[in-house]
Order: structure tokens, then C-alpha cells, then sequence
């Protein structure tokens, strides 16, 4: 499913991970994709790791998004760490970090600025035409 910017890609990717168990437990990771509709999330990977992975991601990536697990869970959960914000630097692509509270936020190092660009979003205040991110996760996780 194609989205019509890298935020909004990011953001459902965030939506749907906060559906899968597992991502409490550990961090997954994903490329943000072009596509010729807009822009996508690569298939979820993870080294079942709470923090500090590695996976492969999209050689094509514009961006990369991944979560922060509640596994220990604290203050600094919620935010980038050092070396999140290392790799967003040494790959030279914006960073998103989904947070156990259900903030994304966005590093971009041409600009070295962190923004949150979603909040907890309660998803019965969703319109019903929006369409459901669990659907893209479950066809990404089970191929």
C-alpha cells in the first residue's frame, strides 16, 4: 500500500507494529520506500534484539523507521539515542523512531532536527476510509 509521504508511511508502519507482540520485545526495523503512488515500508526485520540491531534494509530506502521495544522501558525509550542518530548520519537518510507511548518521531541529519510527526492516535477516531495497516504487516510478516 502506497503512502503519500515518507511521515505517513513511517506512521502506519508504527500503527502496525504496535499490533505485533513481539515488537515489545524487540526493535524491528524498515526501509521507506518510493513508489510510483507515493511511498512504502519494506517488510519488518529484526536480530531479536531489545536495542542496539542489526537487519538489511532496502538499498532504494529515502528513509528508515524503527521502534523503540518496552523492554525496560524508560524516559530515553521514548526519544532517539546516540547511535540512532549515528546511523541516520553515517547512511545520510532521515530516521523515524516509533516510541512505546506511540510517538514517531523524525531525525533528519542534512538538518540535525528531531520532530515528532505523530502522536497516539485512537484508532475508532480514524476515518473508516483510511485503510487498516495490520492488513500490509501481516502480508509483509508472513512472506
Amino acid at each position: 500500500m502506497a503512502y503519500p509521504s515518507a511521515d505517513d508511511a513511517a506512521g502506519a508502519w508504527a500503527w502496525a507494529m504496535r499490533q505485533q507482540p513481539l515488537a515489545a520485545q524487540y526493535e524491528y526495523a524498515s526501509g521507506i520506500v518510493p513508489t510510483a503512488g507515493g511511498f512504502e515500508y519494506s517488510e519488518p526485520r529484526t536480530s531479536h534484539r531489545a536495542s542496539e540491531f542489526k537487519v538489511p534494509l532496502p538499498a532504494n530506502m529515502t528513509a528508515f523507521v524503527h521502534n523503540h521495544s518496552t523492554a525496560g522501558a524508560g524516559k530515553s525509550d521514548e526519544h532517539f539515542s546516540r547511535n540512532d542518530i549515528l546511523v541516520a548520519k553515517l547512511l545520510k537518510r532521515p530516521s523515524y523512531v516509533a516510541a512505546p507511548s506511540g510517538a514517531v518521531f523524525r531525525y533528519d541529519p542534512s538538518t540535525s532536527k528531531i520532530e515528532e510527526v505523530l502522536s497516539l492516535i485512537d484508532q475508532n477516531q480514524l476515518p473508516k476510509r483510511l485503510p487498516d495497516p495490520r492488513e500490509r504487516i501481516a502480508e509483509l510478516m508472513t512472506k
